[in-house]
């Protein structure tokens, strides 16, 4: 059996060089750079690798970079009220998750304005994204990644036994919207899930999105399997995934994690954000 080993990299690099060409004629035809803002709140070492990515990115294709910090302990209403601020003079909008527990989440998140929303995740943006069954063009970054795996993997989830592990915000829910939007049906198996040891025997696509260590391993595949690790989690200070690498034996693709989804999902953001670009401009000439 073939094996392949998904190097998210290399797909990042190739979205990337893309967007370079993009990016400056569009710099050169507005004489402006285009402003992504970043809101952090609190300190998270997963999320500062995550935000130091997206700076390199935003740099290698001219775009300005801007981080809000603020203090773990910053309420609601004024980090809504900073998003406003933030928002009126930038072209991206990102909110990085996780919050701190007192904050609602969801009111900050609807505060961003669906037009600079290149995460998704204002209520508005995730309901055109469901409804528009015929669109990719903006995808939520880690479903943008699992769709550009599956599409260069020249794989076809109809009719396929597609799992999901975990249904969160950032990877199980929008996923399992990409799915619904090609045509596919999919299980989702979650902690107290029953006969889930069957659901993985059966699986012909896995993808896992837990946030679990190594949840995952060889004895609950079946050989053929096609592999998605979402998962991001810490451990002993390095960045693991849900699925065990050992895996890779019985797998005909892997994407593990780091260096799978993680990269190519960064990479969606500033392909969302030209996508938004594009967007304004042509609604401005009409």
């Amino acid at each position: 059996m073939q094996k392949t080993f998904v190097n998210g990299k290399k797909i990042r690099d190739s979205i990337l060089d893309d967007l370079v060409e993009k990016f400056s004629l569009y710099i050169a035809k507005t004489r402006k750079k285009p402003i992504l803002a970043v809101f952090i709140v609190g300190e998270n070492k997963v999320i500062n690798q995550f935000v130091s990515l997206k700076r390199k990115m935003a740099e290698k294709l001219g775009i300005l970079f801007q981080e809000v910090r603020l203090p773990k302990e910053t309420a609601t209403d004024f980090l809504i009220e900073k998003i406003k601020e933030v928002s009126l003079r930038s072209d991206g909008l990102i909110v990085q998750l996780p919050l701190p527990e007192h904050v609602n989440e969801k009111k900050v998140l609807n505060s961003i304005p669906t037009e600079i929303d290149v995460d998704l995740l204002n209520q508005k943006s995730i309901e055109f994204f469901e409804q528009e069954k015929g669109d990719f063009s903006i995808l939520p970054p880690v479903a943008g990644a699992v769709y550009e795996i599956l599409k260069r993997e020249k794989y076809n989830p109809i009719g396929k036994n597609n799992i999901l592990v975990g249904f969160g915000k950032l990877v199980g829910q929008p996923v399992g919207a990409l799915l619904h939007k090609m045509g596919a049906e999919y299980k989702v198996i979650k902690r107290n899930k029953k006969n889930k040891d069957i659901l993985y025997e059966k699986a012909d696509l896995i993808i896992s999105g837990a946030g679990d260590p190594g949840i995952i391993i060889s004895d609950m595949i079946s050989d053929g399997v096609f592999l998605i690790d979402a998962g991001t989690s810490s451990a002993n200070s390095k960045i693991v995934g849900d699925i065990d690498l050992r895996c890779l034996d019985k797998a005909s693709v892997f994407s593990k994690t780091p260096g799978g989804v993680g990269p190519i999902a960064v990479a969606m953001i500033f392909k969302n954000l030209f996508a938004l670009l594009r967007e304004r401009s042509n609604l401005a000439k009409k």
